[in-house]
C-alpha cells in the first residue's frame, strides 16, 4: 500500500512538471505571436517603444516562470505571482486601444498566502483572448484572508465566442495544476453568469 501512494505521488509531480513546462511553452507562443502582429503595424516611434517594453515584460514573466519549473516549485508566496500578474496586465495595456484598463481590486494584506505559479497570470491571459474586454473592462479581485485566499476574475462574454479551448489551454490545464499541487486544499467554479464569465477560486491557507 505504501508502495502504491509513493506511486502515485511520483506520477503526480510528473504531470504537474509536465504541465508546468508546456504551460510555460504555450503562454510564450501566444504571446509572441501577438506582439509578431503588432511589429506589423508599429510604424511610429511611439508604437515601437510601446512594442519594446511589452517583450521585456513578457520577458520577466517567462524568467520567472522558468526558475519555477526549474526548481520545480509546486506553489510561490502570493506577493511573488502578484507582480507577473500586473507585468502581464500592463503589457496588455501597453499602446493597446483594442480593451479597457482592467479594474483590479486587492482586499487585505499578504500573510504569506501561496498559490500555484502562474495561476493569476493565466486567468488573465484567459480573460484577454475569450472576453470581450472592450465593452466592459476585466474585473480582478483578491482576498487575502486569514485563512484563505480568494480569487475572482469576470469579464463580459462576446456576442460571438473567440477561440475554443483545447485540452492544453485554459481553465482546463489552470484547474489540473492546482489539483495537482494543492489537492483538496482549494474550491473552484467557473462558468457563464448571464452575459458574463466568472471564475472563482478559494485557497485554504489553514496550514
Amino acid at each position: 500500500e505504501k508502495k502504491e501512494l509513493l506511486a502515485a505521488e511520483k506520477a503526480r509531480e510528473m504531470e504537474l512538471q509536465s504541465w508546468n513546462g508546456y504551460t510555460n511553452t504555450h503562454f510564450l507562443q501566444n504571446e509572441l505571436e501577438a506582439q509578431a502582429a503588432e511589429l506589423v503595424y508599429a510604424t511610429s516611434r511611439e508604437r515601437r517603444e510601446a512594442l519594446a517594453n511589452r517583450l521585456k515584460r513578457i520577458a520577466q514573466i517567462s524568467d520567472y516562470n522558468n526558475k519555477n519549473v526549474a526548481k520545480n516549485r509546486r506553489t510561490v508566496v502570493f506577493e511573488r505571482e502578484w507582480q507577473q500578474l500586473l507585468n502581464y496586465l500592463e503589457l496588455r495595456d501597453l499602446g493597446r486601444e483594442s480593451c479597457l484598463r482592467p479594474v483590479v481590486e486587492q482586499i487585505g494584506v499578504p500573510m504569506g498566502h501561496k498559490l500555484v505559479p502562474m495561476t493569476l497570470v493565466y486567468l488573465a491571459e484567459g480573460a484577454f483572448k475569450h472576453g470581450d474586454l472592450l465593452s466592459e473592462p476585466l474585473h480582478i479581485r483578491i482576498g487575502l484572508h486569514h485563512d484563505r485566499l480568494d480569487i475572482r476574475f469576470r469579464n463580459r462574454l462576446p456576442l460571438s465566442p473567440k477561440h475554443v479551448d483545447t485540452l492544453g489551454s485554459g481553465l482546463t490545464v489552470v484547474k489540473r495544476r492546482l489539483e495537482l499541487a494543492m489537492p483538496g486544499k482549494f474550491t473552484w467554479e467557473a462558468g457563464a453568469k448571464g452575459s458574463h464569465f466568472e471564475v472563482y477560486i478559494s485557497i485554504d491557507q489553514s496550514c
